[in-house]
């Protein structure tokens, strides 16, 4: 179950940034909805790492979501096409922010994989939950910005 569920999150993923690319209603609430089941599969890895006692499985795969959607930020020909001068320093501010977050998570990962100690993963998952789940709705809120600058989302 917990190998489908990691794929069920890259699944997930690719759903919602296929999604990204279309404009209108219809297919921005479909891709709400699966950006929301992702969260939801990433939490639930997120809270099984605690019952496992090789947890360097379950690291590895954060660690390649993580760089999945760093990847995907980069990737934001949305945000970097934008002529509003405005959003283009949001998005230089955002990322700046995003990375410095990212690669304390990245420190974090290491450290659980030399001690595996329980307060570690506790503080890798708080910081997950925190930095991951804010930036990405960020991100989702930036795919939504129509013509007339309002947030779709």
């Amino acid at each position: 179950p917990i190998i489908e569920k990691v794929s069920n999150i890259k699944y997930n993923i690719n759903e919602y940034d296929n999604k990204a690319a279309f404009s209108g209603t219809s297919q921005n609430e479909r891709a709400h909805k699966s950006y929301n089941k992702l969260k939801e599969d990433y939490n639930d890895i997120s809270r099984r790492m605690y019952t496992y006692d090789d947890s360097s499985y379950f690291i590895n795969e954060i660690n390649n979501i993580l760089n999945c959607c760093n990847a995907k930020i980069d990737n934001c020909d949305l945000i970097k096409s934008d002529k509003d001068e405005n959003k283009n320093l949001l998005y230089k501010e955002f990322k700046i922010q995003f990375n410095g977050e990212y690669k304390d998570i990245c420190r974090s990962i290491k450290d659980i994989e030399n001690s595996k100690s329980l307060m570690q993963i506790e503080n890798l998952n708080m910081a997950i939950d925190e930095n991951f789940m804010v930036n990405a709705d960020m991100v989702i809120r930036y795919y939504y910005i129509d013509k007339q600058n309002k947030v779709v989302l």
